[in-house]
């Protein structure tokens, strides 16, 4: 496959105070409850920054208030914008509508788990900044049998070369996000494993950074994910990830809330 990217040739420079640095994308499907905590997180970490920063929540068509919960934190967290999916498109869909309205110099794709250390992002900005491309935060596995069986299943249908298992954070340069996102053709939970495969066939620089506290419990072996897996395996087998996509259904079926929030107020 083609280059997909031209690699930083400059050095690490100063931060740039007016420069938006980072946007933040939480992909979440009925988490109403979770919103709170969650962007709560993100955004004391964000605040202790010098740079920045947006946080993009995208809601994939969520039958309660998802959305609106959200929105009510834009009070508290900065730059904040709600996106709403019509109707479930998944978790990979979420995260690719989120990754191409993004507008930082880099985009991080974050879980709605509020167990996840926000000092990652810092550990991902930085590795993003000295020249990887991608950044994935792994943690170990949990042992359960589930776990194992799809980390095994992962490695033989789609070779990601990752040590551990992804752990909820994963970051990119901007210009790799978005050509990550338009080439990708998972919408389900198996879209990270996509992207690491897409990002690595492309000659790109991925780093694995492995998380330093315990997290969630890591995706397990379901048929859904399963045929996910046997998607991308095809999808490298028949050339499909070469050029972009043609369907940009996840931007057209997309709304901002600001009206319903304001009504629900």
């Amino acid at each position: 496959m083609g280059q997909l990217h031209e690699r930083p040739g400059t050095p690490v420079r100063l931060v740039k105070r007016n420069e938006l640095r980072l946007s933040v994308v939480v992909p979440v499907y009925r988490a109403e409850h979770l919103m709170g905590p969650v962007l709560s997180s993100i955004s004391d970490y964000l605040k202790s920054m010098p740079w920045r920063s947006e946080v993009i929540v995208v809601d994939d068509g969520s039958p309660d208030d998802t959305a609106v919960a959200a929105a009510r934190r834009s009070r508290t967290v900065r730059n904040l914008r709600v996106l709403r999916h019509k109707k479930p498109r998944g978790v990979g869909a979420a995260a690719r509508t989120g990754v191409r309205v993004a507008a930082g110099k880099y985009v991080v794709v974050c879980d709605a788990d509020p167990t996840l250390s926000m000092r990652l992002l810092g550990e991902i900005e930085r590795a993003l900044e000295e020249g990887a491309d991608a950044v994935f935060a792994t943690r170990e596995a949990d042992g359960g049998l589930g776990d194992t069986a799809f980390r095994t299943l992962a490695r033989w249908m789609v070779p990601e070369e990752m040590t551990n298992v992804p752990s909820g954070l994963r970051g990119f340069r901007m210009a790799v996000g978005k050509q990550l996102a338009d080439r990708s053709r998972i919408d389900g939970a198996t879209w990270d494993l996509e992207w690491v495969t897409l990002a690595r066939s492309y000659g790109c620089h991925v780093r694995e950074l492995p998380a330093f506290v315990a997290v969630g419990p890591g995706p397990r072996l379901q048929s859904k994910s399963v045929r996910e897996l046997w998607s991308i395996r095809k999808n490298f087998g028949n050339d499909r990830y070469r050029l972009p996509r043609e369907d940009r259904g996840s931007l057209e079926d997309t709304t901002f809330v600001r009206s319903e929030f304001a009504a629900k107020r």
